[in-house]
This record gives C-alpha cells, sequence and structure tokens, in this order.
C-alpha cells in the first residue's frame, strides 16, 4: 500500500511536466485561433475522438488489464497475441464509431447548431481530417494499459510529452503553409508518435506484439467482458458530445470557449490518471487475480482517502485562481480579456465536480476489478438522460455557465452511487476517514469564502491569490501528514 503511494508521488512531477507540455497545444490554438469560427469548427469535431478516447480508456483498456495480469502471471507467451488483438479491434472500433459519428454528425450540423454555413462545410471536413486520428487513439489507449501491467510507469507518464512535443512542432511547422488544416495534422502526428512510444517500451520488457485481425479465445472473452463497460462508458462520453451540441446552438465562439475551460479543468484530472489511478489499478488487478481480498480492499480504501485529502486543496486554490490561471494560459494573440472572463467563468462551474469525478473514477474502476459492469450501464444510461435534461434547463439562462453546472451536478451524482457500491469491500478495510473529509470541508469553506468575501483575484500581483496559496499549500501538507498511511 505504501509503495503505490510512493510510486503514484514519484510520478506526479513527471506528469505534470509531461501534461504541461500536452497543454500548450491548446494554448497555441488559442494563441493563433482565438476563440472563432475556425476552432468552433475544429473543438466541435475533436468532440468524436475525444469521445473515443474516454471511451476507450475507460472500457477497454479497464477491461482489459486483469486479464493482462492473469496473461503475464499465468501464460506469459500468450500475452503479445492478446495485445496485439485488442490494439487492433480496438483501432478498428475506434474507426468505426468515429465514422459513423462523424457521418451523422455532418449530416445534422444544420439542425442542430447556428454555425455559418462555411463554418458548418469547415466542420464537415475537419470530421474527414481526424479520422486517422481515431484510430490511433483506439489503439493508445489499450497499448498504455499494456505497458502499465509491467510497471512501466515512469515512460508511460512521459507519453503525452512527446505527443505533446511533435504535436506543437506539427501546428507551428504547418500552421503557415496549410493553415487551418495543420490543425487535424498535428493532432495525428502527435498520436502516431505515441502509439510508436508504447510500442517501443514493450519491446523493451520483451514483449513484440502480434496484430492479428482474428479474435482469439482470450479477446473473444475482453470484448464479451467489455460490452457493458462499452455501452456504459460510451453514453457517459457522449455527454462530451450533447455539450458541444448545445454550445452549438449558442453565438459564434461559445464552443470554443467552452473547449478552452474544459482544457483547463483537465488539469487536476490528468494529474490523478497519469500518478495514482494507473498505479492502483495495476496493483488492484495484481491482488485480484492472487485472490488477497483483504489486501485490495485496504489498497482502495487507502486510494479513496488520498484521493479525497490531496486533491481538495488543489482544487481549492484553481477555484480561487481560475481567471489568474486562464488568463495566464491563454490571453494572448487572437485570444482577448473578455475571452478569458467567459472561459474562467465556465471554469468555475466545473471545478466543484472535479473532486467528485476523481473519487468516482477510483470507485468505477473498482467495479470492474470485482466484475460488477451493470451498475456502470444504467450510470451511464443515467448520466446521458440527466446531462442532456440539465444542458436543455440551464443553457437558456446561464449559457455555457449552464452546461458546465449541469456536468458538475452530473458528476457529483454518478459518484456518489459508484462509491455506494464498493462500501461492502470499504467495510473490510482499516483507517480513518476523519482527516480526509476534514481537510476536504476545510478546503472547500477556503474557496466559498474567498468567493463571498473578495471575489476571484484577476491578477498575478492580488494579495488575495497569495494568501489563499498559502492556506492551500497549507491544507495540502496536513492532508499528507495526516493521510499517508
Amino acid at each position: 500500500m505504501a509503495r503505490v503511494g510512493r510510486v503514484a508521488l514519484s510520478l506526479t512531477p513527471l506528469v505534470i511536466a509531461a501534461r504541461g507540455v500536452a497543454f500548450l497545444t491548446p494554448v497555441l490554438i488559442a494563441h493563433l485561433f482565438g476563440a472563432s469560427g475556425v476552432t468552433d469548427a475544429f473543438f466541435y469535431a475533436l468532440a468524436i475522438p475525444a469521445l473515443i478516447l474516454v471511451l476507450l480508456s475507460n472500457a477497454v483498456a479497464t477491461v482489459a488489464t486483469p486479464i493482462m495480469a492473469r496473461l503475464k502471471a499465468d501464460e506469459p507467451d500468450r500475452l503479445p497475441t492478446f495485445i496485439g488483438g485488442v490494439a487492433t479491434a480496438a483501432g478498428g472500433l475506434a474507426l468505426l464509431v468515429g465514422l459513423t459519428l462523424a457521418a451523422a454528425l455532418a449530416l445534422a450540423l444544420p439542425q442542430i447548431t447556428r454555425f455559418a454555413p462555411d463554418t458548418q462545410s469547415l466542420t464537415r471536413w475537419m470530421l474527414l481530417g481526424l479520422v486517422p486520428f481515431m484510430s490511433l487513439t483506439g489503439m493508445m489507449a489499450l497499448l498504455r494499459a499494456a505497458c502499465e501491467i509491467h510497471g512501466r510507469f515512469v515512460p508511460v507518464a512521459l507519453s503525452p510529452l512527446l505527443r505533446g512535443v511533435l504535436t506543437l512542432a506539427t501546428l507551428l511547422g504547418l500552421h503557415g503553409p496549410v493553415g487551418v488544416w495543420a490543425l487535424p495534422a498535428a493532432y495525428t502526428v502527435g498520436a502516431a508518435g505515441e502509439v510508436v512510444w508504447s510500442l517501443t517500451i514493450l519491446r523493451r520488457v520483451g514483449v513484440r506484439p502480434v496484430f492479428r485481425p482474428h479474435l482469439g479465445p482470450r479477446l473473444r472473452q475482453a470484448l464479451k467482458r467489455t460490452l457493458p463497460l462499452l455501452a456504459g462508458e460510451g453514453m457517459v462520453a457522449l455527454n462530451l458530445v450533447v455539450d458541444k451540441a448545445f454550445a452549438g446552438t449558442l453565438e459564434p465562439g461559445m464552443v470554443s470557449l467552452l473547449e478552452y475551460a474544459e482544457r483547463a479543468r483537465l488539469i487536476p484530472q490528468t494529474l490523478l490518471e497519469g500518478s495514482l489511478l494507473p498505479v492502483a489499478y495495476a496493483a488492484w488487478a495484481h491482488l485480484v487475480a492472487r485472490s488477497d481480498r483483504e489486501a485490495y480492499a485496504a489498497q482502495l480504501a487507502q486510494s479513496l482517502r488520498w484521493v479525497a485529502a490531496w486533491s481538495a486543496p488543489p482544487l481549492a486554490g484553481l477555484f480561487i485562481g481560475r481567471q489568474v490561471l486562464v488568463g495566464l494560459l491563454f490571453e494572448r494573440g487572437a485570444f482577448g480579456p473578455d475571452d478569458t472572463v467567459a472561459a474562467a467563468q465556465a471554469l468555475g462551474w466545473y471545478i466543484p465536480g472535479l473532486w467528485s469525478v476523481m473519487l468516482g473514477t477510483l470507485a468505477m474502476r473498482a467495479h470492474v476489478v470485482e466484475g460488477r459492469l451493470r451498475p456502470i450501464v444504467v450510470l451511464g444510461a443515467l448520466s446521458i438522460a440527466l446531462n442532456t435534461t440539465l444542458d436543455a434547463l440551464l443553457i437558456g439562462p446561464m449559457g455555457i455557465d449552464g452546461l458546465a453546472l449541469a456536468s458538475t451536478m452530473v458528476w457529483t451524482a454518478a459518484a456518489a452511487l459508484y462509491l455506494r457500491g464498493v462500501v461492502p469491500t470499504l467495510r473490510h478495510a482499516g483507517g480513518r476517514w476523519l482527516p480526509a473529509g476534514s481537510i476536504a470541508a476545510a478546503s472547500a469553506l477556503t474557496a466559498i469564502g474567498v468567493e463571498l468575501w473578495w471575489g476571484p483575484p484577476t491578477s498575478l500581483t492580488d494579495p488575495v491569490l497569495w494568501g489563499a496559496a498559502v492556506v492551500c499549500f497549507g491544507l495540502l501538507g496536513l492532508a499528507v501528514r495526516f493521510t499517508r498511511r
């Protein structure tokens, strides 16, 4: 249990550096294109591969990880065929889903958006331009999981660094010669680089995936087990498309501003997904494969306490400094001060739900490890229905802020139900929950107090910002001290 925490903490600086470079891509896009019809078209089209990435990383890779753990322990000679087969299936599935959704979206654009005719045409071409990226995204999700099951967490944490560098270099190099078409080209080159990187990692540990189109027994078993998870997570991932669809009914630029707010809120999520989550999930899969349920329950409980306590102070700080952060990230070139205020307001409505997202993600993975996939299907259906309803109710009075608030409400409800499902497992685990709950409550009160008393700081030199930072860092120190064991 302590080893999981140490590995996760050691990965955090690497994740920050690697994801920081990857995050420069939307920063550069904001600088070059701002919030315009061009970015509306691209980000609208990008919702499809984003959906595929969430779908396959949370479904195919999640289900395949325990199977890969068992193969690694019992039948290592079959592992290359399994990895190659699932990666081939994931790439093909991503391509099929992407082409189907792209065609449907292209036909529906006049009915579901207020885009100008030229923006609609550009969106259709962007959808076609992103098709190779969709397939590579499907393969990437499985190959990353295969590397993690071999304990190669450091090179996997660095893979977004390579992807980011390649994406930035392609975007800068092609922006002049081909203009807006540098956008889909840059994302495709970055994804291809990450796939090659993952294959290199696997070869260094002695695994050479065999990419065969036929389905072996293990692959059929994996796909059969994946179907319920694909259905549930697919409906959850569709919320990304639903939000973009509603944003497309607003004035020009709103799709882009919502995307920039989403990119900022992904900063804390990617820290979890690149550090504690893969380490913990791989450890849980190995423990369950060895039928060590007691150790698994203890690790699950400790992971939840770590996330509950350690994520709350940074999220409070992110909420307080959201306008300063968005300004530092995006406000240059074609992205102006008014865009900063609008994106920061939407980000503020996202942040309260991120704490729930992190806990819910861990709890969902626990359901998968324990073989309970039905709740994921049910919650997926409930989430898409609730999100669509809330989007429709809130977009009128609140605009993109309403879309962000709807997401927060859905995340909170889903996390509560996922956590309720793992309560029987947690009863067998020791440890104290009061310190984690106290840190989370104190962090929330800090953010609420600053918001009500002073409002969000607007400058990096604002003393309120630095005073709040001191308080949040202090709470984070207490969280590490009282919950590390």
